[in-house]
C-alpha cells in the first residue's frame, strides 16, 4: 500500500471507529473486537459469542455500548457498512488487530461467498 493512502485510510478508521478504539484503550474493553466478531457473524449475537468465548448477553451489551460510543446503529444498513468497512481497513492497516483471537480457528466464515 502506498504511504499516501495509508494516512487517509487511518483518518477514515479514526472518524468511524476512533471513539471505540480510544474507549477500548482507556477501559481495557473489547468493543472493537466484539463489533468485528458480531458483523463477521452476520449480526448474530449467538455466533459472535461463540467466536469470542463469552455469553451472548455480553455481546449484546458490548454492541449496544459501542453503538452509543461511535454514534452508529448496527441495525442501520449504512452505519453497518461504514463500521464493517472501517474494521476491514483497520485489519489491513494494523495487520489483523481487530480480529478476535481464534476467530478463524475452527469456525466457518459467516461471510457470504462471492460468485
Amino acid at each position: 500500500m502506498p504511504n499516501v493512502g495509508i494516512e487517509h485510510l487511518r483518518g477514515f478508521v479514526d472518524e468511524v471507529m476512533g471513539p471505540a478504539i480510544a474507549y477500548d484503550r482507556g477501559h481495557s474493553s473489547r468493543l472493537v473486537e466484539t463489533l468485528d466478531a458480531y458483523l463477521r457473524a452476520n449480526s448474530s449475537p449467538r455466533h459472535a459469542a461463540s467466536r469470542l468465548f463469552v455469553h451472548v448477553n455480553t455481546v449484546t451489551y458490548r454492541v449496544r455500548r459501542a453503538e452509543t460510543i461511535i454514534g452508529r446503529k448496527m441495525d442501520d444498513a449504512d452505519d453497518r457498512l461504514l463500521v464493517l468497512t472501517a474494521l476491514k481497513v483497520l485489519d489491513l492497516v494494523e495487520g489483523g488487530s481487530s480480529r478476535p483471537a481464534g476467530a478463524d480457528h475452527g469456525h466457518q466464515s459467516a461471510e457470504p461467498a462471492l460468485g
